[in-house]
């Protein structure tokens, strides 16, 4: 509740002044796998892709999931590297919330927010492994962006179902 107010309250960038609304986190506190999307959009059809992911890996996770968004401002304004920083705090306190070993993320926005401004053309359907400085390891799976062809969804959610057919019980 805590974060909610602060991100409601944000003014940090230019982003409050025209978002519709703050995106809403949804799964398990405690979740094994974290989705990380760039940001919630206005538009149906992004959230049925979205909707579409999850629903068909949720099979094998059973419900050990927590899904955020690296820009918490609903809007369809151009996303920045000041919005990035100015959100990377929030994304932050839910990973140390969730504590999840394996981090989804979709788009470049969370890439970079998890990554670095270094990024460039980071590949795709890839996992990388990144230990904090506590020692604890995570795997974090650079996913195509939302608005990618289904093919190229389709593809990272093969190599995702086999992964996690693999690694996570």
């Amino acid at each position: 509740m805590m974060m909610t107010k602060m991100i409601n309250s944000c003014n940090k960038c230019d982003l409050y002044k025209s978002r519709s609304h703050i995106s809403k986190d949804i799964g398990k506190n405690d979740a094994s796998v974290l989705f990380v999307f760039d940001r919630d959009w206005n538009t149906d059809s992004m959230h049925n892709r979205q909707d579409l992911f999850i629903k068909r890996l949720n099979e094998l996770l059973e419900w050990d999931w927590y899904q955020t968004y690296a820009i918490r401002c609903c809007t369809d304004s151009k996303i920045t590297y000041e919005h990035i920083k100015s959100c990377r705090k929030y994304l932050g306190m839910v990973i140390k919330k969730v504590n999840p070993y394996l981090i989804i993320l979709f788009g470049k926005v969370s890439v970079k927010m998890i990554f670095g401004e270094k990024y460039r053309n980071i590949p795709r359907n890839i996992f990388y492994s990144k230990t904090n400085k506590f020692g604890k390891k995570r795997i974090y799976f650079v996913a195509p962006r939302m608005t990618s062809p289904i093919s190229a969804l389709e593809k990272s959610f093969v190599k995702l179902y086999n992964y996690i057919q693999e690694n996570y019980k």
